[in-house]
């Protein structure tokens, strides 16, 4: 390992807050190979490791998303329907959010945002970014508009906080205008 990896891999396995993520952003988004010793940390055992790399790539993925290739993402949605980790799973949807839908959207990622997005036990950040990735996949394909629409309005309001119900609340008025619009259109 360089004399670099090493003082990363310090970094990632100790406390970090903003300052050390905003770095470790510029230092990947500067070099590909760092982008790419990142990208691997994600995979890690060492929970707390993978998690402050998943939180580096987060911020790489809104500042500079043409980093991520095709493949990469593929393996990030693979990776999304066997993690169990919950800041992990939200950092990995979060970083999915941020970038193209691949080209072919696997069903069984559509399928765990759906359960996600209505699982009361799943955190309601993991609920809400399933619903915005399920909003996203509805933009490229229209077809699914009516059935999200369906499982958001068949939703028990009480089972959920009030940052889902308002997720909620704006999902459906997208979907609605969406829907208009696909309609109109055919």
């Amino acid at each position: 390992m360089s004399e670099n990896q090493n003082t990363f891999m310090e970094v990632l396995s100790a406390n970090m807050g903003k300052r050390e993520v905003d770095w470790l952003c510029n230092e990947a988004v500067l070099n590909r190979d760092t982008f790419r010793l990142f990208f691997q940390l994600m995979f890690r055992e060492d929970t707390k490791t993978a998690w402050h790399s998943c939180w580096v790539l987060e911020k790489v993925s809104r500042k500079a998303p043409e980093l991520f290739q095709e493949d990469q993402i593929k393996i990030l949605v693979d990776f999304t329907l066997t993690n169990r980790h919950d800041g992990i799973q939200r950092l990995c949807l979060s970083i999915l959010f941020n970038l193209p839908l691949c080209q072919l959207i696997s069903v069984e990622f559509i399928n765990k945002c759906f359960d996600r997005m209505m699982s009361p036990k799943e955190p309601v950040s993991v609920q809400v970014l399933s619903m915005k990735m399920l909003g996203r996949i509805c933009d490229a394909e229209p077809e699914f508009i009516p059935e999200l629409i369906s499982c958001l309005e068949n939703t028990d309001a009480e089972l959920y906080s009030k940052g889902y119900t308002s997720a909620k609340r704006n999902m459906l008025k997208k979907l609605k205008m969406s829907m208009r619009h696909f309609r109109e259109l055919n």
